[in-house]
């Protein structure tokens, strides 16, 4: 854990607000050393699923087996407007990859889309055998819900009632194929659950979307951390911006932010109202605490920290940071994301274009500019524009395209649609994959 102020020194005469990034760096591990991990894919077979999308689901789902370890256990539901589980939780061993194998091999399509009895069904096959330290539910689809449970809120209060009895214990990823499947559903889902939402605009992509999620699960090093942010001395906390959930504390906050994987970061932004202080005279300003659970030497641990900084009368002319400046930008992409997409979800595009070009602007004349990620945030900006032209553009690709960056740049955590967040455990199963193809 480390933290980075917007300048090295405090003005002396305070300020009303002066940003500081907590940062959260998990190291590089060997896969040798990772924790097993239980997976539950949740596969639409629907009618529309027919032909080549079925068949290359299929293929990626036994590419995936193939890749788990002896200790890693996989099942597989699949849904219509029935839900069948064809491979309960089996351990991947050589007798289970040939079993899994076998049981892909037999999926075939038919009926409607009950998306939320598919969801809860694999949501009980993992709380019914809560074998292994990570776990997932995938959850795939190509087309609205139109059967069973339809509605967005109605679905999300069936999972919010898994979480309230304690029994989601795992996180969810969703993937949706094509322009008409259901966003908001999928998206919803994914936040409540703590997971990615994939976007797969074709069916080229589909095993690039499923291998880049399992990179990330095959590298989970922490789970369950929270950040206690507190103001100290006189110097109080704003507000922490940040998409992961907040609680309240006795002097600040604490921050929500779930598993992180080999290699990932997060960045929280801290906003602190700072007393005036002596020039040359240390302030201790911050009090932070972080605790998780070290997925891999299966135990709890925490870390304490104390930020200090000199208060100094040459603040004007410090240099400001530039990682600050970098975390600033992705917050600013993630806000014009949001707003963008609201505008076109009214049918403004002109409004949406207006805001994600005035957000460029905004970082190409910033201190950061010419760092990486701020040039692959600007890549994405530009990006979104393109499904923006109009309806035709926005209803095909461009919301779904637009709701992937947002919530990969809110959450720091990569899909196959940013290399923003790429990572060597990421890169090395895409590499496989495509050996394989």
């Amino acid at each position: 854990m480390t933290w980075t102020p917007e300048r090295p020194v405090l003005p002396v005469e305070g300020a009303d607000v002066f940003d500081i990034i907590t940062s959260l760096k998990a190291p590089f591990f060997e896969e040798t050393n990772r924790a097993p991990i239980q997976i539950v894919a949740v596969i639409d077979r629907s009618g529309s699923m027919q032909g080549d999308k079925i068949e290359l689901v299929k293929e990626t789902l036994k590419f995936v087996a193939k890749q788990l370890h002896d200790k890693d256990n996989l099942s597989i539901v699949i849904y219509d407007n029935e839900v069948d589980t064809i491979l309960d939780p089996t351990n991947m061993d050589s007798q289970g990859k040939e079993r899994a194998q076998m049981v892909i091999s037999k999926i075939f399509v038919r009926g409607g889309t009950d998306l939320c009895a598919g969801l809860l069904r694999g949501l009980d096959v993992i709380q019914g055998n809560p074998i292994n330290e990570v776990a997932s539910v995938l959850l795939f689809t190509d087309g609205h819900v139109n059967a069973g449970i339809s509605n967005t809120d109605a679905i999300i209060a069936e999972v919010a009632k898994k979480e309230k009895e304690g029994k989601l214990g795992c996180t969810v990823h969703t993937f949706g194929f094509g322009p008409d499947h259901a966003l908001s559903i999928l998206k919803e889902i994914a936040e409540k659950g703590a997971g990615s939402y994939f976007f797969i605009q074709n069916k080229d992509t589909i095993a690039d979307a499923f291998v880049n999620c399992l990179g990330g699960l095959l590298s989970v090093v922490a789970q369950n951390i929270t950040l206690s942010i507190e103001g100290d001395n006189g110097a109080g906390l704003h507000s922490v911006v940040t998409a992961f959930k907040q609680t309240s504390a006795s002097n600040g906050w604490t921050v929500h932010i779930g598993d992180i994987q080999s290699e990932e970061e997060r960045d929280i932004l801290c906003r602190l109202k700072v007393p005036p202080h002596p020039d040359g005279e240390a302030l201790e300003v911050l009090k932070l605490k972080l605790c998780y659970f070290n997925v891999i030497s299966s135990k709890q641990e925490e870390i304490e920290k104390v930020v200090s900084l000199r208060a100094s009368l040459d603040y004007p002319n410090s240099s400001p940071s530039v990682k600050v400046s970098v975390q600033k930008n992705r917050i600013a992409t993630t806000e014009a994301l949001t707003r963008a997409k609201a505008e076109a979800d009214k049918g403004d595009y002109a409004s949406a274009r207006k805001i994600l070009n005035e957000t460029i602007t905004q970082l190409q004349q910033s201190i950061s500019a010419s760092d990486p990620f701020t040039e692959g945030l600007i890549h994405d900006l530009k990006d979104s524009l393109s499904g923006l032209i109009d309806q035709t553009s926005f209803a095909s690709y461009g919301g779904y395209q637009m709701s992937s960056y947002t919530m990969s740049h809110s959450r720091q955590r990569g899909t196959h649609s940013t290399a923003c967040y790429s990572t060597s455990s990421r890169f090395a199963l895409q590499e496989e994959l495509r050996k394989n193809t």
